[in-house]
């Protein structure tokens, strides 16, 4: 991990909300359904813009780690979602480096549509060997895959 260029990493881009990333409300919480109740629900769901963000910082780090040898994992997300996203809605993503540690670091992301800013928080990532993150990702597939063999049919 390359902490002096590390604390130089950000991203500032624009992204479109994706229509098949829209939340979806049970038929139950409305009144009725139509066309309006339909454009008001049509938002992007919240998890969906924390993975965008977290993506984005993910990429961003792994430019500045040994690719052989370790890897980001995030470890803590605390995002506010502050306002409604609809689909279609043209987002700016912005996220910098707000902490550095030995093993950790911390971003500090936005999500901005046209009109206000909607999305605020920070997401921290540890950076682990990648050798012993392919060993605990490789014992679960090992366990999944003798479960799905005693799996009635």
């Amino acid at each position: 991990m390359s902490n002096e260029t590390m604390t130089q990493a950000f991203f500032d881009e624009y992204h479109v909300a994706p229509a098949e990333q829209a939340a979806q409300p049970s038929s139950r919480t409305l009144p009725r359904q139509g066309a309006l109740a339909d454009r008001v629900t049509r938002t992007l769901a919240t998890t969906c813009v924390i993975a965008m963000l977290e993506c984005l910082c993910n990429r961003e780090l792994q430019r500045h780690l040994q690719p052989d040898i370790e890897t980001a994992v995030a470890t803590q997300m605390h995002c506010t979602q502050c306002a409604p996203i609809p689909v279609g809605s043209r987002l700016r993503m912005t996220g910098w480096i707000e902490r550095l540690g030995d093993r950790n670091v911390t971003f500090r992301v936005k999500a901005q549509d046209e009109q206000e800013q909607v999305c605020d928080g920070q997401i921290q990532f540890a950076i682990v060997r990648r050798a012993e993150m392919e060993r605990v990702v490789s014992r679960k597939h090992e366990a999944i895959a003798r479960r799905e063999m005693f799996a009635p049919a």
